[in-house]
Formats: structure tokens, sequence, C-alpha cells
């Protein structure tokens, strides 16, 4: 999650998730923008529902420490849908946390030295840096700068018949 905090204040937050499909050969970037505010628990186990229907399930979700993200609220909806396992970061580690680099790519690649003037014009510049950070070999990297042991292109499963 990002905060852009630009000439008179503006403010919009991005919520965002980092994707890796289960046989590691399609990373994805999702985000949706919150204007003038800050995320809620509600506003994340929204923005999770929606990765539900939109990847299927299970879904392993790596969280920071971010204090929404121990909400007893995403909790209690993780246990109640029985398909969402969270997964915490350790404290003070944003160099694990690989949509660190997809934001800092698109605060200073995409919007360095950009001024804007409304929350809408904000918007409009977090939506053109999530799309230029979407790419498939940027995805991989931005996993890949974490140093964490995520192998890519698993091979197919063997099926059982």
């Amino acid at each position: 999650m990002i905060r852009h905090r630009l000439r008179h204040r503006l403010k919009v937050t991005v919520l965002g998730a980092l994707t890796l499909s289960p046989n590691r050969r399609r990373c994805g970037l999702y985000a949706e923008f919150l204007p003038g505010r800050s995320v809620t628990a509600e506003d994340l186990i929204r923005h999770l529902g929606r990765l539900r229907r939109v990847l299927g399930t299970p879904l392993m979700v790596v969280l920071d420490n971010l204090q929404q993200h121990k909400s007893k609220k995403l909790r209690t909806w993780c246990k109640q849908v029985g398909d969402v396992n969270l997964e915490p970061l350790p404290p003070y580690a944003p160099e694990l946390n690989p949509i660190e680099p997809a934001w800092s790519h698109g605060k200073y690649v995409t919007a360095a030295g950009r001024v804007v003037d409304t929350a809408a014009e904000l918007t409009a510049l977090a939506q053109e840096a999530i799309t230029a950070a979407s790419e498939q070999r940027l995805l991989r990297g931005f996993i890949r700068s974490t140093g964490l042991p995520i192998q890519f292109d698993l091979p197919p499963r063997k099926s059982l018949s």
C-alpha cells in the first residue's frame, strides 16, 4: 500500500496485491484506489473478496505489519470463508515484501517530478504507475529482489490416475 501526498495535501491510498499463480508461471498486480482516506479492515476484506472471485481459491496472503492486516475482523472473515490463509511478514522487514519495490517503481520511475492538483489526477497517475509496473519481468524482479527462496515456473503436477 502506498500513500502519495503531493501539493495541497492530496492523498490517495492504494490497496494492492502482487500475486503469483500456484504453478508460479504468472504474476499479477491488482490495485484499488481510496482517494482522500486511509485503508480500513473492511476495505481489506472487500479487496480480498474480489481477489477470491478473480483468482479463485485457496489464497495464501502474505501481509506486512500494517495494523489493519492484524485486525480481528480480517482474521474472523478468513476463518468464515475458510480458503484465505494469512501469513505475516516479520516486523520491520519491508525488504521481504515484494509489493514495496512495485510501489517504489511507481513513485520514483513513473511519477517522478510530476505534480498534480486534484485527487482525480493523483488517482490517474497512480493507475499509470500500476500499469507500468505490471510487466511480467518487472513483477518477477520485484519478487526476486526480496531474496526469498521462490522458484518460478514449477513443473506441472502429475495427475493421480
